[in-house]
């Protein structure tokens, strides 16, 4: 099984995703870090998400996640912040108004084009699933650092 990793962080979600590469090496698992997607020659593409990385507002992954649908992928996304509909705020009634829209939106969108979503913490998954109707058995909890 071949995995792509994909990250276009340079920071700490890079780092995640390496920790995240070689314990799946480790496992056996055909693992790729890229911040490139290329020729889909994978069976699965697990995507590093957050909000400000796909800017603006995280729409960008949308297309991409399309993008793989149409080529039959399966989709893992891991959604390292979530914002509960009370939570989303911004200084800016504009951008205020725009995020409370669009933070939404890409939940519920990566909610139905993803096979699995991960997050980091029970509460993150309870946002989900109660915020943004997405199905209990899409989202994973796998906790990093010390709890």
């Amino acid at each position: 099984m071949k995995i792509l990793i994909y990250n276009i962080d340079s920071g700490g979600i890079k780092k995640y995703s390496e920790y995240l590469a070689g314990a799946m090496k480790k496992q056996g698992f055909g693992v790729i870090m890229s911040d490139k997607i290329g020729d889909l020659n994978f069976d699965i593409i697990h995507v590093q998400f957050e909000h400000a990385l796909f800017h603006p507002f995280g729409l960008r992954l949308i297309p991409l996640l399309i993008k793989l649908k149409i080529h039959g992928k399966k989709i893992v996304i891991t959604n390292h912040t979530i914002l509960s509909r009370k939570e989303i705020y911004a200084r800016n009634k504009f951008f205020r108004f725009i995020k409370k829209f669009l933070f939404p939106l890409d939940e519920i969108l990566m909610g139905l084009l993803a096979d699995k979503i991960i997050v980091h913490t029970d509460h993150a998954k309870k946002i989900l699933i109660n915020d943004y109707k997405i199905k209990n058995e899409k989202v994973e909890v796998v906790p990093i650092g010390i709890y």
